[in-house]
């Protein structure tokens, strides 16, 4: 399955895409601590999932921080990114699942009944809407 195929099926389960609200559907909790450098952790251990967020993140970039980390859950749950670049040295391994985080983020907050809902507006006024950062749109071959 694809990840626009595990967004749109998230969507669909949860009812919303809305990604806290999703988040609280799955029983992910959400915390927001002064973590310092990233804007976001995905935490999985045993059956506990936490998604943790910058509290000094900036409010428009809230929902697109929490929807990477759910990306972080859904399509590689097993991963910690932080520990890959230390461990192995090799961004490109941290950065492949970065950018799965990210394109799930996209695919879920610019999912398909999001799009049709909207259609005189650019994708990147779409993207601007929802707080996802326009150097990310990219990733939508767009």
């Amino acid at each position: 399955m694809n990840i626009k195929e595990r967004a749109e099926r998230l969507i669909k389960k949860c009812n919303t895409d809305d990604p806290f609200a999703a988040a609280d559907f799955l029983g992910i909790g959400i915390l927001r601590e002064n973590i310092g450098g990233p804007l976001g952790y995905y935490v999985g251990y045993c059956q506990h999932q936490i998604i943790i967020i910058e509290r000094d993140a900036p409010q428009s970039l809230q929902k697109f921080i929490c929807a990477h980390e759910l990306g972080h859950a859904r399509t590689t749950p097993d991963d910690n990114t932080q520990k890959m670049l230390m461990f192995t040295g090799n961004p490109f391994t941290a950065n492949k699942t970065e950018r799965r985080a990210n394109e799930f983020a996209l695919r879920f907050l610019l999912n398909d009944a999001f799009l049709r809902a909207n259609p005189g507006c650019s994708t990147y006024d779409l993207a601007r809407l929802r707080g996802i950062p326009q150097e990310f749109v990219y990733l939508l071959g767009v």
